[in-house]
């Protein structure tokens, strides 16, 4: 792709040694400050000197203790000036933004099970009990400021620099996580536990305490906060996606009821203990029906919940949470065992076999299926390297700053696998989505789309610059990308041209996530908010009232016609 104009860089002390900034160093940038990675540190520098936090302050900030905190390590000065311009702090790897871990999408495709969402919730709680014993307050405890690994789910905490020290006040928190009781910046360890229940639902549930229909106080959520209106009140009704509130342990339970209705109590919360590993509950067992606009048929039903379908030669193979199986007919055969690892792709080849692609535990696999021969071999295994994804279908990953397409080629006895580099991407800002790269470069936002098998296209996209992308999917022409600035979701719907030189962006705010699928003669089916659109142009959409699919539903594309995927069900979905 392309490099981006770079701006002018300065030549910076860190640790005593001098440091040339570089575009190969840059990661990110946000409102205040940028991002480098030198040696394995990130160096903050501020855009203006004068936003830089006081030094005694980021003194005390370095004095933490849990390990999982990015403190700073040594103030960035200016080679000429000497003028403090950031600090240093610990660069991680191989996360992922808190708030994706609410949505049932991204923890289905990761395998992610209520288990190890307990369990981050726990880790958290225990970091914020250890911070205000130290004399910390984690005030601006927001989705966006943890980083829960992918490898092991350690929640890193990032953007401390805004936090209460023993000697200075915090400086900033989001409204979301923000205790309504607390006046100007007066925030408390009361207040901070507040806000660890926010985000601590959403890991729960999904969903955020105040959000969902209050049969009562019907305005927005803010004003419910303020109101102690939450989704623990008899008669809230919240989107079928969100589980049973059984899956909270009862000892967070009964906390989470009690801090979100009584404006007095903010005691810190008291450890799950037994409770965990929390139990699955099921889901309760629901009918889709038709509506008038649509019709509904079932196809096939697993013995767990669905994560992906994929049809190769009239042969259907299904992940689910578990296994993959090969389905014909009222027949269903159990393939390979996914249950230890987070992702599995499937390749299709010839005569109706598949590859396999399961990455987990720090390596990725490659296993061949043919149901002629009705076994599952091994074809090689590697450590794992960044950015898997399938289109194409194809498998892509990077290595480095090398973009690669992944062919399998069946030679009957065994199967042959080579890569193809097809692109080269920024190895720093690099971030890989279902179908999709996006990339940061020096605060242009820029998709690479491998758009047809050996080929790819790189786009600026300008709507997307000064948001910070959440997830994105690309099928098709269709490109959708959740973006976040200061607190506020935005969804962008990005229709490409045939030829992928031009296209049209169109924004819906407050959404979160992504659920769409495209035909093969170009029409998006896409679900926004609680209604069914189907477009080739975004700003041109035919709006279907009442379908049966929701946000725990998930559309998707087979040589029979659009699907959706609802719990251990497939059904098929046309519109009448």
């Amino acid at each position: 792709m392309p490099a981006p104009k770079t701006p002018g860089l300065p030549e910076v002390v860190v640790g005593g040694s001098r440091v040339k900034l570089t575009q190969q160093m840059y990661v990110a940038a946000g409102g205040e400050a940028a991002i480098y990675k030198h040696n394995g540190r990130a160096l903050r520098i501020y855009h203006d000197p004068k936003d830089m936090p006081p030094v005694d302050r980021l003194n005390e900030l370095s004095r933490v203790t849990p390990k999982n905190v990015v403190r700073p390590i040594d103030v960035i000065t200016d080679a000429k000036s000497g003028q403090a311009l950031g600090f240093s702090m610990d660069f991680v790897t191989g996360t992922e933004p808190l708030c994706r871990f609410f949505t049932a999408a991204f923890k289905k495709a990761n395998n992610i099970t209520p288990v190890i969402s307990g369990d981050l919730v726990v880790d958290i709680q225990k970091t914020v009990a250890q911070l205000i014993a130290e004399g910390f307050l984690p005030v601006d405890l927001n989705e966006m400021n943890i980083l829960p690994s992918l490898q092991d789910f350690t929640p890193y905490f990032i953007d401390i620099a805004s936090w209460a020290t023993p000697s200075f006040p915090a400086t900033a928190i989001m409204d979301n996580v923000r205790d309504p009781m607390v006046q100007g910046n007066a925030f408390t360890a009361g207040s901070t536990w507040y806000s660890f229940g926010v985000i601590a639902t959403q890991l729960y549930l999904g969903i955020h305490p105040f959000h969902g229909m209050h049969p009562v106080h019907k305005m927005d959520w803010k004003k419910r906060m303020a109101l102690n209106a939450s989704i623990f009140e008899a008669g809230v009704r919240v989107p079928p996606v969100v589980p049973s509130f059984a899956v909270i342990p009862k000892a967070h339970l009964d906390w989470l009821k009690k801090v979100f209705a009584d404006s007095k109590f903010r005691d810190a919360p008291p450890l799950p203990g037994a409770v965990v590993p929390i139990p699955v509950v099921p889901a309760a067992t629901r009918v889709i029906n038709a509506t008038g606009n649509f019709t509904v048929d079932h196809w096939i039903k697993l013995p767990q919940d669905v994560v992906d379908v994929c049809t190769n030669f009239g042969n259907t193979y299904v992940v689910t949470t578990e296994r993959v199986y090969w389905v014909v007919g009222n027949t269903i055969t159990p393939i390979f065992d996914r249950s230890k690892y987070r992702q599995v792709f499937i390749t299709p080849l010839d005569a109706g076999a598949v590859v396999l692609t399961a990455v987990g535990g720090g390596k990725v696999s490659f296993w061949h299926y043919t149901h002629a021969g009705g076994k599952t071999a091994l074809i090689e295994e590697a450590p794992l390297t960044s950015g898997y994804f399938a289109r194409n279908q194809r498998l892509y990953s990077c290595v480095g700053t090398q973009l690669l397409e992944h062919e399998f080629m069946n030679l009957g006895a065994k199967v042959l696998h080579t890569t193809s580099h097809i692109d080269n991407v920024n190895d720093l800002t690099a971030r890989f989505f279902d179908g999709v790269v996006y990339q940061d470069l020096f605060g242009k936002a820029w998709l690479t789309v491998p758009f047809q098998a050996g080929a790819t296209i790189s786009k600026a996209i300008l709507q997307l610059d000064g948001y910070r992308v959440i997830d994105a999917k690309m099928v098709g022409q269709i490109c959708a990308v959740i973006g976040e600035k200061n607190g506020d979701f935005v969804q962008f719907i990005i229709a490409f041209d045939a030829t992928f030189n031009t296209y049209k962006v169109r924004e819906v705010k407050d959404q979160r996530e992504l659920n769409f699928t495209v035909t093969p003669n170009g029409i998006c089916v896409m679900l926004v908010g609680d209604k069914l659109e189907l477009f080739k142009d975004p700003f041109s959409a035919k709006v279907v009232d009442n379908p049966p699919v929701d946000a725990s539903t998930r559309l998707l594309m087979t040589p029979a016609g659009v699907h959706f995927i609802d719990g251990n069900e497939v059904q098929k979905l046309s519109v009448r």
